[in-house]
C-alpha cells in the first residue's frame, strides 16, 4: 500500500494518521519498531508518575 507524501495543500492531520498506520503495519513485516508499543507506554507512564508523585 502506498501512502502519498505531504503536499503544500494536504490535510496534515489525515496524512499524519495515514503515515502512522503505515508504520504500524510495516513494523511486523519489516522487523522494525518505529511505532511505540505497550512497553514504551508503560515506561513513559512510570516516568511521568515518578515526577508527579515526588515531593
Amino acid at each position: 500500500m502506498r501512502v502519498p507524501g505531504l503536499g503544500p495543500g494536504a490535510d496534515a492531520p489525515a496524512y499524519a494518521v495515514a503515515h502512522a498506520y503505515r508504520r504500524f503495519l510495516d513494523d511486523p513485516r519489516d522487523g522494525t519498531s518505529r511505532v511505540p508499543d505497550f512497553a514504551h507506554g508503560v515506561a513513559r507512564h512510570r516516568g511521568i508518575a515518578s515526577v508527579v508523585t515526588e515531593e
